[in-house]
């Protein structure tokens, strides 16, 4: 008898689309395993319910993946053996346990900034050094509140640098030193001094510092045998900034948003990282800082994931979000404990 696959969620299911059917099985079957899934489409505006079924090919992990077409208006898909996503945010439900050694762990993709490196100094320190000589002296904690208002508000209206990274900056800079009080007449005149300057720091190891463990690791895993990689929402000034560090030579591949168009937590982004160092999703681990865009991001793309909460003054950098929930999140406080967790991947 097959083992059911547990109940995942509920979901809408808007009327003639493909849907990916995703499940997954407890205890997990040895692969291959082949299994045929009957959801029910059930109309809501009074038809008939119709049988739908599915053929799935179990992973290592017990789960699956297979095609389902609903062709039925309004139809909503319910039941205890299915869970549904569009198929361009296909999830991955019921991803691997941290420490589960079913999967030999071939390819790591790290986060750069706060996982990897971090600026030298705070952000909005650098900016008072640079904005002093044309501006005059800021306050550096007005500069720092001014500086998170407007890369927020630049983050949401052009998402992956949709503008140019350029102008992206340049409009962050503007906004801050005048949020911070600068006269904007002042700013108008020297930004285009101002602009080029900051670009140059954090284009460089004068902006940023590796943390202690980031290359200790890298060369460990990749000793090891390990891919390792780099997915990141950063511009692609980070990829200079890491030559200047002497660690961008040991990724492969290298995901850039700047270059992608499209950025973390999209599933597309940790896919293409796999499919360009030819591994499947459930073989590989992504470490971030960031909740949504690493740890979720990447489970939802199939891949295992650890969410990384540096301590101390190191971890002040961290992306964390308010009220954020991390029960049943695998958290690790060093890039060490990325050593163990593959190593123990490997043995099986």
């Amino acid at each position: 008898m097959s083992p059911a696959p547990s109940q995942e969620r509920r979901a809408d299911v808007p009327a003639h689309f493909p849907y990916i059917l995703a499940a997954r099985a407890r205890p997990p079957p040895r692969p291959p395993f082949r299994t045929v899934l009957y959801p029910r489409a059930t109309a809501l505006l009074g038809m008939h319910p119709v049988d739908c079924h599915a053929e799935l090919e179990f992973g290592p992990f017990g789960t699956a993946l297979g095609h389902l077409a609903v062709a039925v208006e309004g139809a909503e898909l319910g039941g205890e053996h299915w869970a549904l996503g569009m198929p361009e945010l296909v999830e991955h439900l019921g991803p691997p346990e941290a420490g589960d050694d079913s999967t030999m762990i071939r390819l790591v993709t790290f986060d750069a900034l706060h996982t990897l490196l971090t600026p030298r100094l705070p952000i909005y320190t650098q900016y008072a050094q640079i904005f002093e000589p044309f501006l005059g002296s800021l306050p550096p904690p007005a500069i720092k509140r001014s500086f998170q208002l407007a890369l927020a508000e630049l983050q949401r209206t052009q998402p992956a640098y949709a503008e140019g990274a350029t102008g992206f900056w340049t409009a962050v800079i503007q906004r801050t030193a005048v949020g911070a009080g600068a006269d904007p007449k002042a700013v108008e005149r020297y930004l285009p001094e101002i602009v080029p300057t900051l670009l140059k720091r954090f284009s460089s190891a004068e902006g940023y510092k590796l943390f202690d463990d980031a290359l200790r690791v890298v060369r460990t895993l990749k000793g090891d045998g390990v891919q390792t990689g780099l997915v990141t929402n950063a511009d692609s000034r980070i990829l200079a900034a890491m030559e200047d560090l002497g660690i961008l030579q040991h990724f492969s591949p290298v995901v850039v948003s700047e270059y992608e168009g499209i950025e973390k937590p999209a599933l597309e982004v940790f896919q293409r990282a796999c499919e360009r160092g030819g591994i499947a999703p459930g073989e590989a681990l992504h470490v971030g800082d960031e909740l949504e865009a690493d740890y979720h991001g990447a489970q939802r793309a199939g891949m295992q994931a650890l969410l990384l909460r540096r301590e101390g003054p190191e971890g002040e950098g961290a992306h964390k979000q308010e009220g954020e929930d991390l029960s049943g999140v695998s958290v690790v406080s060093s890039l060490d404990n990325i050593v163990d967790f593959v190593r123990r991947s490997r043995k099986s």
